[in-house]
């Protein structure tokens, strides 16, 4: 056999043998890991007095600060008197 001849036929050797697998999205999740996600002790929360939360992740290891705000919102979390603002003002 030539050389293009070898090539081809490796190459559908390969090709063939990377089918018989399962595309990612049909296999099954990965188990979730155990235990906490931070340290012990490198979580620390508090509660202010207007009800906001706080959470602050200390890392010393890079020079950086990195500021998220997550809002409750929406119709979960609306008392019975205001129902349905959520949907008027979305």
């Amino acid at each position: 056999m030539t050389r293009r001849a070898v090539a081809i036929v490796g190459a559908a050797l390969i090709g063939l043998t990377g089918c018989a697998a399962p595309p990612a999205w049909e296999l099954p999740p990965p188990p979730p890991k155990e235990g906490p996600v931070v340290q012990p002790g490198a979580l620390t929360r508090a509660t202010l007095e207007n009800g906001l939360t706080v959470m602050v992740l200390e890392d010393h290891r890079v020079p950086t600060v990195s500021v998220g705000l997550a809002v409750r919102r929406g119709a979960g979390s609306e008392s019975l008197a205001e129902a349905g603002v959520a949907a008027l003002v979305a």
